[in-house]
């Protein structure tokens, strides 16, 4: 379509320039449902612009002239006009365009390139609206999409406005409140939730707001069986301008979860005293060798508090076994310094208390030498230099008895 000189007819449009555009206006301003929008459409500016755009269209015939000259008829539809309006205001346009082209020098060739033009409109303006309508389709195939995801998630989904008021809820949402959305919707957390909990959700929700960032908390919920624990993301949400209107936020109920860690570091803890225990036996065992004698040998490093379990342990022996004679062996002991010592003597005196003798053995000369150091007073222990001895020493007692 495109020339490179303006045709003659298009000289004689264009000395008619502002009876076109008057006329334009006129029949404009009957229409206004093509007026519509914010501010008003100016009809007779618009009808002006739309004849320079539309002589320019049909004296250069390119590319350029027809998105100007179809843009105008566009202005009206992205102001809500339906295709209908457009597409009634371009055939006032040609109307009054071929009204003016009826003039006895006009030619064939000038109707043509004039038909032309308002065609080549016309294939414009129905192109973006098939574009548009595509989009359109595009969008609600997409929020039918997301709209499926979210009524189906098991996840709460919720939307509030700044005041805290639900604008949005989801399926899961109002299950788990319990309540119908149409009495969800308009109330805030201090209308469905205790005070306590309804300030720590508010809090939680003006942190969102004041930082505009998203933030991670969790948030017990009172609901069906209890309190619930909920991972709770909250971000803000914000119109076309940045700006924020309200929150968004996704829970997810991690009671199951929060219940088994707890279970866990029950059982962990369970575990843990099993072990304690173990090595307490372990480390004051109590063997029972004969009838009314028992045997405790000690191994290793003795602190106060095995110097501690060491005298529990004795004691709830000779009680058990109604022992007569204990038989404490330090063969394995390391060291023995002033506190082992005084744990063996306490031990023994405990013991004589229950009606049992302690038998200390294991005792090398090392050990000898240092209890003496120490000037522990051993009473009435029976020491021996080897449990050998001790073994012995106490079966033959058990005899004479």
């Amino acid at each position: 379509m495109q020339r490179t000189s303006i045709p003659p007819h298009g000289a004689l449009l264009r000395s008619r320039q502002s009876a076109l555009s008057a006329a334009i206006e006129k029949d404009m301003r009957g229409q206004p449902a093509v007026l519509r929008g914010a501010p008003p459409l100016d009809a007779g500016a618009w009808a002006e612009a739309v004849v320079a755009a539309c002589l320019d269209l049909i004296g250069r015939g390119d590319e350029g002239s027809l998105e100007r000259a179809a843009g105008h008829f566009l202005e009206l539809s992205r102001r809500g006009g339906s295709l209908e309006d457009v597409m009634g205001a371009l055939a006032t346009c040609r109307r009054h365009f071929l009204r003016q082209t009826a003039d006895p020098n006009a030619t064939a060739e000038d109707l043509d390139v004039l038909l032309d033009a308002f065609d080549a409109i016309s294939r414009s303006i129905c192109r973006f609206h098939e574009a548009g309508l595509r989009e359109r389709e595009r969008l609600e195939h997409s929020h039918a999409e997301l709209s499926a995801i979210v009524d189906n998630a098991f996840l709460c989904i919720f939307a509030k406005d700044l005041s805290g008021r639900l604008i949005f809820t989801n399926p899961a949402f109002d299950a788990f409140m319990r309540l119908p959305k149409e009495k969800l919707l308009g109330r805030t957390d201090h209308d469905l939730l205790p005070l306590p909990v309804a300030d720590a959700n508010r809090r939680n929700d003006l942190a969102v707001i004041e930082s505009g960032q998203t933030t991670e908390t969790e948030e017990v919920i009172p609901g069906k069986g209890g309190m619930h624990t909920y991972w709770s993301m909250k971000f803000p949400l914000r119109d076309a301008r940045g700006t924020i209107y309200g929150v968004c936020g996704i829970a997810a109920d991690i009671t199951p979860v929060k219940r088994a860690e707890q279970e866990r570091a029950s059982l962990q803890g369970q575990i843990i005293e099993a072990q304690h225990a173990a090595l307490r036996q372990l480390s004051t065992p109590l063997l029972p060798i004969a009838e009314g004698i028992v045997l405790m040998p000690l191994i290793g490093a003795i602190d106060t508090v095995r110097a501690g379990q060491v005298l529990e342990a004795l004691l709830a022996g000779v009680v058990a076994h109604r022992a007569r004679i204990v038989i404490l062996d330090i063969t394995g002991v390391q060291d023995v310094d002033a506190d082992v010592a005084s744990g063996i003597v306490q031990a023994a005196q405990a013991a004589r208390l229950l009606g049992a003798q302690v038998l200390l053995t294991g005792v090398r000369a090392a050990t000898a030498r240092a209890l003496m150091d120490l000037s522990v007073d051993l009473g009435s222990l029976v020491t021996l230099s080897s449990l050998e001895r001790g073994v012995a020493h106490a079966l033959g007692k058990a005899r004479n008895r």
